[in-house]
């Protein structure tokens, strides 16, 4: 997943190579800017390793509006997370699953306004797999609100049949299921997951944007079957015959 979006975001500019900024996270302007940064990832300093098993990295961002890379220096990256790959992202923060263990949880360490000392670190369960299925490749990821909320759920698509929910201050394990039907997941398996604010559900569309396949959040064991919205395209443009 970060492979493909490094490639994006190398192919925006050509200006990458040469236009590089680093910031304080004092700065007013920083606080009050709306610029969504991308996460490029990290750098480990030299004889940066403290201590309580922490670490101290640079984070490097890019800023598209700007079409410039911006770096923040001195992070410190808790022991939790040392060890740890991030699978996903959303709305800010990070998922990470230590590279020892089935360990995961939330940080906000790569983002640019949190707290260069001590980013917050929410705990989350152990990922388990269900029998047909594996939860080595991570497709993306969907959160309903902040983890700051207490009923806020968090949504992992893997790249199979498996969908995994939780809420991080309720639950004390994964919820699982089955996507689809084989038939009707082949179509679905790079289907990004998103989440509707407005519906309070959680939707995988299909190719072709004429159907989607939602979810209730408060999943059990009689509403794990997706419903499926048709989506009619009306007045669509007739385009010349070449």
């Amino acid at each position: 997943m970060s492979s493909r979006l490094l490639l994006r975001v190398a192919k925006l500019s050509p200006v990458l190579t040469h236009r590089r900024k680093s910031f304080r996270l004092f700065s007013s302007s920083v606080a009050t800017s709306t610029t969504p940064y991308i996460s490029l990832g990290d750098t480990l300093q030299k004889d940066s390793l403290v201590d309580d098993g922490s670490e101290i990295r640079d984070v490097v961002f890019f800023d598209p509006a700007k079409e410039e890379m911006i770096t923040v220096p001195d992070k410190a990256f808790p022991q939790e997370l040392v060890h740890s790959s991030q699978i996903g992202s959303s709305q800010g923060w990070g998922i990470f699953s230590n590279d020892r263990g089935r360990s995961v949880c939330l940080s906000n360490v790569y983002h640019p306004l949190s707290p260069k000392s001590n980013p917050e670190i929410i705990p989350l369960p152990s990922l388990i797999a269900l029998p047909s299925d594996q939860t080595d490749v991570v497709w993306n990821v969907a959160m309903s609100s902040s983890p700051s909320d207490e009923d806020c759920v968090v949504a992992i698509k893997f790249l199979g049949n498996q969908l995994s929910l939780c809420r991080p201050h309720r639950d004390l394990r994964w919820t699982n299921i089955q996507v689809l039907p084989v038939e009707i997941l082949a179509k679905l398996d790079t289907s990004n997951l998103m989440f509707s604010k407005r519906d309070q559900r959680l939707y995988l569309p299909a190719p072709g944007g004429n159907e989607l396949y939602s979810w209730d959040l408060h999943l059990d064991q009689k509403n794990k079957n997706p419903k499926l919205h048709q989506v009619p395209f009306r007045d669509l443009p007739h385009l010349a015959e070449s």
